[in-house]
């Protein structure tokens, strides 16, 4: 077990008020806007309740405001949502209901007893589930089961466009690399495409470790597939004939592990294609799996690919798109998914 794996911080309280039933669930979540924490100790599901009442006292912005706003929302009702504090005893939560967490021994082995946030709880709970019940990609014809602190995709419109690309792919098939892995769905299907040598790499520990233990559960001989910590490409193999990259699709800052999937901060993609030029070979290829969201959601932003052709370093070989289907919550939904292919400019 790797012992650098993100995990949520232990708490240590210093005054802590306990939740009882005698108060309903709206009012502790009106008391989580005080300055004291206040500790859980009887059901999960009331612990849910608070949040959701939370939620409501907060005055969430509508669906149609600004994204900066909503943005700046979940920051302040996170930021209050984690002084509702449970008590982690003999490696489990000591509330009712929500079930065991099994991820807490391998995340805390020195420490079976401690205080986390409820949301914290929830994500490890959460985690866990998705983790023993796995989740199905049609793309690879199996399930993969993320380790926690690992992104996984919800949605495969960008799975499916890279599969058609990857098909029609020629180019040689010697070294292809993976950059931000995740839970190693694009590492899986270069594999299953018939690449020798496939790298994903990670800057995320938890992602490296799901990968690996992905590859314990699958076949010895089902994939060849090397996963490297690092940031981006700076302990990848030079001489790529095919870099891919699915990297976040929208300008933010990160306030969790999963966030960094989500949002890009300045300087992620100079950083990439600096590299990338590096260790991309003469007739190698990038495909970059993209999303026109950020034109949709913030059209002040550079186009971070656009930039990138516009210096004259890379050439535009093609881009392929696929409209995003209209989801319950976005029936009217303008998005389409991207695969972006280039090559060094001759």
């Amino acid at each position: 077990m790797p012992t650098d794996l993100h995990r949520p911080s232990p708490l240590n309280p210093s005054t802590i008020v306990q939740v009882t039933q005698a108060v309903s669930d709206r009012n502790w979540a009106i008391h989580l806007t005080t300055k004291d924490d206040f500790l859980l100790v009887n059901r999960y599901d009331s612990g849910v309740e608070i949040l959701s009442h939370l939620q409501v006292v907060l005055n969430p912005p509508r669906a149609k405001d600004s994204y900066q706003l909503r943005t700046a929302f979940q920051l302040k009702f996170r930021h209050l949502a984690k002084k509702l504090i449970v008590a982690i005893q003999d490696y489990q939560p000591k509330l009712q209901g929500g079930g065991a967490i099994g991820f807490l021994k391998d995340l805390y082995p020195q420490e079976k007893d401690f205080f986390l946030s409820f949301v914290d709880v929830q994500e490890l709970y959460g985690a866990w589930k998705k983790y023993k019940e796995g989740t199905h990609f049609a793309v690879l014809g199996h399930s993969i089961f993320p380790y926690f602190g690992t992104y996984a995709p919800t949605r495969v419109s960008h799975l499916e466009l890279f599969a058609t690309w990857l098909h029609s792919y020629q180019g040689k098939k010697t070294t292809a690399v993976d950059v931000g892995t995740g839970c190693g769905i694009l590492a899986f299907m270069l594999s299953k495409r018939g690449f020798a040598n496939v790298f994903a790499t990670d800057n995320n520990p938890n992602a490296i470790h799901s990968v690996n233990l992905e590859l314990k559960r699958s076949e010895k001989s089902a994939y060849y597939i090397q996963t490297i910590c690092c940031d981006l490409l700076t302990k990848a193999p030079a001489n790529a004939d095919l870099i891919v990259f699915n990297p976040p699709w929208m300008m933010g800052k990160p306030s969790s592990i999963i966030d960094g999937a989500l949002y890009f901060e300045a300087g992620l993609f100079p950083r990439f294609f600096a590299q990338a030029w590096q260790m991309l070979s003469d007739n190698g290829r990038i495909a970059i799996l993209f999303s026109n969201i950020i034109q949709l959601v913030q059209p002040t932003v550079p186009h971070p690919i656009a930039s990138e052709l516009s210096k004259g370093r890379f050439t535009l070989v093609k881009k392929i798109q696929r409209r995003v289907k209209p989801s319950k919550k976005n029936k009217k939904t303008k998005e389409k998914v991207e695969v972006w292919e280039l090559a060094k400019r001759t």
